[in-house]
This record gives structure tokens, sequence and C-alpha cells, in this order.
């Protein structure tokens, strides 16, 4: 059953409504109740940071004299006794309670400080935000298949991987093996492989800069996508535009050939790196920016059309927006006769990895960071039977794999793994158009076929025409 209210059900609204719908809330001021809470929440922490004011409820606007008095009296009270216990702002639900929650708690110092359009968000409101927009995703799409995909042990459709803030430094430093160990203890392979989407935070301080910032990328096992996302400009590669960038996405994925082994290939998967929506530089908002990101994919929107045209005019609509769902412990299911101030109808949107959308297969940088026997392989030879098999596809292929039939290459003693391996190398330096003199293709028409065939599939005028081995279905 779609958990949509009535009028967001398919056969009512089209998704280009819903993905406006969710626009325009996302980056609107709270409603006037909301407000009030808020403010009084701000008056609670002055009459902890200061003495009682009769100012009465406070403006947005007015956050920022009040944290540079909290800074104040707090700077005074170091010196004299120690800082108050700031009330409880938010949690999200326990790992009992949830499979991507973990029972964060956030006080009111850190959740309204980023109603203060000169600072940046805390990193434990980031995570509480991350674990919200899971835990509602998962749990709609239970209600939408009958699968449970959010309790407390069971298998999660979203996940955020939880060691965030050290996440950057430990891929940067550790090996590929290491950062495998690391995951497998949050996550197992055929978890990953029924994520949509798994989300991770990419914490680092650029070069040459003292302020930290952070980026998102968005992995998704269902498409086979790598989405890294930063509202700064990085690309995440060595040649990005932005030359203090994080250059993470090479080792990105040699811990994914790491952790997933021989399900890995990295011909499958597609990488995109410019999706992003970039903020005002000179502003802390990359935070802010990142959930937006993570929030529109996770509830179907997709990236491109789910922010407004002036979203850098309207961020500080989205950052009281982002207080009030931190407030209110995330979002809830739509109830009919309710307000439903948290509810946010969603899309089951299937992730895809088209170019025309701007992913792109993984660039040289990538690829060579992964072992060679990882970096060349091609999902055509996984379900190759015998070397029989392998030679007859060499055969017909004869154009592009000279010198197959040499002993040293398909003779006896020589193992099908070693074959597929010799195969797979010749298919790499075609792609590539990086040849040795004697992997260079034979000249045509004095050798075919004019294009290379899969082993998987039937053609004409070769021998043998049938396919040589069948296609899995997944």
């Amino acid at each position: 059953m779609n958990p949509n209210a009535p009028e967001h059900q398919p056969h009512k609204a089209r998704d280009v409504a819903i993905v406006r719908l969710a626009r325009e809330k996302m980056f609107s001021s709270p409603d006037d109740e909301t407000a009030k809470k808020l403010n009084k929440r701000m008056d609670d922490i002055l009459a902890i940071a200061s003495p009682p004011s009769p100012e009465g409820v406070r403006a947005f606007d007015d956050l920022t004299d009040l944290r540079i008095r909290i800074r104040i009296q707090n700077k005074r009270k170091f010196q004299a006794q120690p800082l108050p216990q700031f009330p409880l702002f938010t949690w999200t639900p326990t790992a009992d309670e949830s499979n991507v929650c973990t029972g964060v708690r956030v006080n009111s110092r850190q959740g309204l400080r980023v109603l203060d359009p000169d600072a940046g968000t805390p990193a434990v409101c980031t995570e509480s935000y991350l674990q919200f927009i899971c835990d509602y995703a998962n749990r709609w799409h239970s209600k939408l298949t009958g699968i449970n995909y959010h309790s407390a042990g069971s298998d999660p459709r979203f996940f955020f991987f939880p060691s965030h803030q050290t996440f950057y430094n430990q891929l940067m430093s550790s090996t590929a093996k290491e950062m495998a160990r690391e995951t497998s203890e949050h996550l197992t392979r055929a978890q990953f492989w029924k994520l949509r989407y798994l989300f991770i935070l990419i914490n680092f301080v650029p070069n040459l800069q003292t302020d930290a910032h952070v980026a998102l990328c968005a992995i998704s096992p269902e498409a086979k996508t790598v989405d890294y996302v930063c509202s700064g400009g990085d690309t995440g590669l060595p040649n990005s535009p932005r030359s203090a960038g994080s250059r993470c996405v090479p080792h990105i994925f040699a811990w994914l050939a790491s952790f997933l082994g021989n399900s890995f290939f990295p011909y499958d998967w597609r990488l995109r790196t410019d999706a992003g929506h970039v903020q005002e530089r000179s502003r802390g908002d990359c935070a802010i920016y990142t959930v937006t990101h993570a929030q529109c994919l996770a509830f179907g929107y997709g990236i491109t059309d789910s922010f407004p045209s002036d979203h850098q005019t309207k961020i500080l609509n989205r950052r009281r927006r982002y207080v009030q769902d931190l407030m209110y412990q995330g979002f809830v299911d739509f109830k009919d006769g309710e307000e439903n101030t948290q509810y946010y109808p969603l899309l089951d949107t299937k992730p895809t990895a088209l170019r025309s959308e701007g992913f792109y297969s993984l660039p040289g940088a990538v690829l060579e960071l992964l072992p060679a026997e990882v970096a060349n392989k091609s999902i055509c030879y996984r379900d190759c039977p015998s070397k029989l098999a392998l030679m007859n596809h060499c055969q017909r292929n004869a154009r592009f794999y000279p010198g197959w039939e040499a002993r040293q290459v398909s003779g006896t003693g020589r193992t099908l793994e070693e074959f597929v391996r010799w195969v797979e190398n010749m298919d790499a330096m075609r792609h590539w158009k990086r040849y040795t003199e004697a992997a260079r293709p034979l000249p045509y028409p004095a050798n075919q076929p004019f294009r290379w065939i899969d082993p998987r599939d039937s053609a004409r005028n070769v021998c043998p025409p049938h396919a040589l081995w069948p296609r899995r279905i997944e």
C-alpha cells in the first residue's frame, strides 16, 4: 500500500508535482506555531547562558547577537565555573528501535546553532538528520512493499555509514582491506546488495584552509552507481577543478572492490561527480546542502529538479526548516485529519545510471588504484564454463585477440582463470586504446570481425554462431 496522502497517490499526482511540493516545503520557513516553539527554546538557552531578558519571543534574525552573547558568557564562566548543561533538543531512535539509528542526542545549543547564518552545522546534527532521513525512507518502503526494511535486525533499504566523522581519514590512511573489515562491522555483503542507497559523509579540511568541509558520497548498489555530491564544486578526483578537493573517489572504489570481492565488476559501475547544487562559497552551508541532497535521493526526488533555482537566497529558510525537522524528531507518516507538518510524500524512484543524467564509466584515475585483476575484470566472463568455450570466444573475435592460440596463453598447463585474465587484459587495452604492440587489433577486413562479439550473444557469419554460454538472469 502506498503510504502517501490520498491526493499524492500515483493515479492522482504526477511525480513532478510531488517533487515541486517537497521542494517548496524544504525551502520554506516554519509555520507560526513552530516558530514560537523555536523562539521559546532560544529564550531558554539565553536564560542558561546569561540573566533572563525581558525582550520576550525572539526573531530568528536576532540569533547572531544571541550567539555572540553566549560565547562571551561562556568564556567568562569558563574562568569561574563549569559550563552549564543545555537542555535536550532532539534524539534519534535507538538501535533497538531502528536498523539505521543509534540514539544520537542533540542539545539545544547544538540544534539552534544551525539557525545562525554565519555558523557551520554541528556534526552531531548532520548525523541525526541523516538517520531521520534513512529511518523515514525505510519505514515508507516497508509499508509500500510489505517487506520489513526498518525494524532492528532487519535489512535496510537506505543506510547511513555510522563512522562518518572519521570515515574520510580512515579511507585515505588505511588500506582497502582494512576499510573492508571496518565496513563488515556495520554491513554484510548481502545487506549491501539489498540497499538502494548507502550514504557516506566525506568530512575533510581543504588544503591551506582551517574550516572543515563536508560532501556526500551516495552509493547505489541497486543501480551500481557512485554519486559524489559536493556543494563546493569538488569532484573528489585528482583532476578536480577545486584544487583543494578531497581526492577520495579512487579510494572509495578501491574500498568497494575489496569489500565486495568477486561480486565487484568495475565496468558495470558508473560515476557522477557534478550533480550537486553549488552553495555560496563565503558561507558555512555545506552540511545543509549535503543532507538536502541525501534527502532528495532517499525520498525519490532526484537531485536535478529538487532544489529551487534561487536556492542560495532561500538557504536561510532551509536552515530553519532543518532545525524544525530536528526538533520534531524527523519525519512522520501521513495521518488523516492532522496537520501533517512533518509528512513528506515519497516516490519509489529506482536509481538509474544514464549518461543523460551525468553518469559515466570509471575514469583511469579510479582504475589505476585498483589491482589489475580487479580493474580489468568483466562480468561477461563470470559464467565461462571451460577453456574450450573461451577459445571459441577468442576464435570468433580473432581480430581482437592476436596470439590467443599461443601455448603460454591458452595451452596445456594454463588454467581457465589465467586464460580469462589474459582475455580481460586484452579487453581493457582495447577499451582504453592503450595497447602493447603485440596486443594491437589486427587490420580489418583481412581479419574478422569488425566489431567485438559478446560471448553470451549469437552472431552471423562467425564460428560458432550460437551464444557460447548463457547470460545470468539477476
